[in-house]
């Protein structure tokens, strides 16, 4: 009897090219942080002038839509150590996921002019918590009427012509300066700085005497002329709380007369 001979076959391939198709077909899903694209590097921009600051999805999480608020200021110095307080147009904008520019006016009276130091920094708030922070490249200021801060003069010594890293204070993994709270507040600089979490008092007080403070007091500043420049706005953003307060209702009855001292002394000052 002549056997049939027996065909096989791989299925392999063709499973992986039905689950390829599937793949392709399926909605992309983006995740979009925000990318600086406006002004570019290089580009020499007049003080006094207005200007159309833009950004684009740039792919990395959260995304436009998680965004409630950004503000815009014009920075200087290092990328280790950036200088951004000057607001550009308001402070607290409302983001809008399909619109992705702003017009603001750079102040002449904001710095003294040059080449290839300033840069913008966005600021977008999160609703879940958080904000990140990302800058344009760096470009040339002209017919600038005011004076760089000598702070700003040191950092820029240093050379950087790349604009500083992105920071990301939404998820507490996803950049090196999430924990910007264990620095000092009185050492931070910016537009933004960071508290340390809240305390709860105790139960109990040990302490006798003298009670020195956790933390010392901030300092501030006050305009002393008329015309004084623009005031520069400081967020502090504080670290949420690791623990939970609960409370109770204290049901115990109250007393059915004042105690004898007390009665004592009402019926003295009675007449």
């Amino acid at each position: 009897m002549a056997s049939t001979p027996i065909t096989t076959t791989s299925s392999i391939p063709s499973i992986l090219i039905t689950i390829l198709t599937l793949l392709l077909l399926l909605p992309a899903t983006t995740h979009a942080d925000v990318s600086l694209t406006s002004p570019k590097a290089g580009e020499t921009i007049t003080g006094g002038s207005t200007i159309t600051v833009k950004w684009e999805d740039s792919g990395s999480k959260p995304k436009l839509s998680e965004f409630t608020s950004f503000s815009l200021f014009l920075c200087m110095g290092s990328n280790k150590n950036p200088l951004c307080t000057v607001p550009l147009g308001s402070p607290g904008s409302k983001m809008v996921e399909d619109v992705t520019q702003a017009k603001v006016q750079i102040p002449a009276a904001a710095a003294g002019d040059g080449k290839g130091v300033f840069f913008i920094a966005m600021e977008a708030v999160s609703a879940t918590g958080g904000l990140t922070r990302n800058f344009t490249p760096r470009f040339t200021l002209t017919s600038m009427t005011g004076l760089t801060p000598a702070s700003a003069l040191t950092e820029q010594k240093l050379g950087d012509v790349s604009p500083p890293p992105r920071f990301d204070s939404t998820s507490t993994s996803s950049s090196p300066d999430a924990g910007k709270d264990d620095i000092p507040y009185e050492k931070q600089t910016g537009p933004t700085r960071y508290a340390p979490m809240q305390t709860q008092p105790g139960d109990s007080i040990k302490e006798k005497g003298k009670v020195e403070r956790l933390h010392p007091t901030s300092s501030y500043s006050v305009f002393k002329r008329k015309m004084a420049p623009t005031p520069n706005a400081v967020t502090t953003v504080t670290k949420e709380w690791d623990y939970k307060v609960t409370s109770v209702v204290n049901k115990a009855s109250p007393a059915p007369r004042p105690r004898e001292a007390r009665e004592r002394y009402m019926v003295r000052w009675r007449d």
